[in-house]
């Protein structure tokens, strides 16, 4: 059987930074929410974890399908 996938998304790279909960709420931020945000506070919450230690990540639909597929028996 063969399968042909194509995956058409927006390049996103997902950045994970290791907090203590005293940084979290000097960011204002809360835990166990997903919010969107523009350029201002995302620059501001740059400033919060400049020292911290980032971990980035292929995030979005199709690199994350791409990598499913990937699993799958035969598909590397």
């Amino acid at each position: 059987m063969t399968y042909h996938l194509y995956a058409i998304g927006n390049a996103l790279v997902d950045s994970e930074y290791e907090v203590s909960d005293a940084q979290l709420q000097a960011a204002g931020v809360e835990k166990r929410h997903m919010t969107l945000i523009d350029a201002a506070r995302r620059t501001e919450l740059l400033k919060h974890v400049q020292t911290a230690k980032c971990h980035r990540n292929r995030g979005g639909a199709g690199p994350i399908g791409w990598q499913n597929v990937l699993l799958l028996p035969g598909g590397g």
